[in-house]
């Protein structure tokens, strides 16, 4: 059972609301919008393909098992979430190497 449906456009819209606001120009406003609609509205419409697709029971059931997915730790789990912290620690400090600025204040 999974906790969320679509965990990558979560994170790439996670990602995109938070650098418009620090990338104000009008020019990374756009892009970063772009991308953040696209992760938004894809998850809708890969959604209702998908009820369509599955049909209206089926959907319902997944949709349910979804909301009612409880957050469990495991061996797994950990492993997992010491991999991704240290993925965004890596991130954030090689941020100003990769792209000149560091996202710290």
């Amino acid at each position: 059972m999974s906790f969320c449906r679509h965990p990558l456009l979560i994170a790439l819209s996670i990602w995109a609301f938070a650098h418009i606001l620090p990338n104000g120009d009008l020019a990374h406003v756009l892009l970063f919008t772009v991308f953040a609609g696209f992760a938004v509205l894809g998850q809708k419409i890969i959604d209702r393909r998908k009820q369509r697709q599955m049909g209206a029971a089926a959907w319902t059931e997944l949709w349910l098992q979804t909301r009612k997915a409880q957050i469990t730790v495991s061996a797994g789990s950990v492993v997992r979430f010491v991999a991704a912290l240290l993925l965004y620690l890596l991130l954030i400090g090689f941020h100003p190497l990769l792209f000149g600025v560091s996202p710290l204040p």
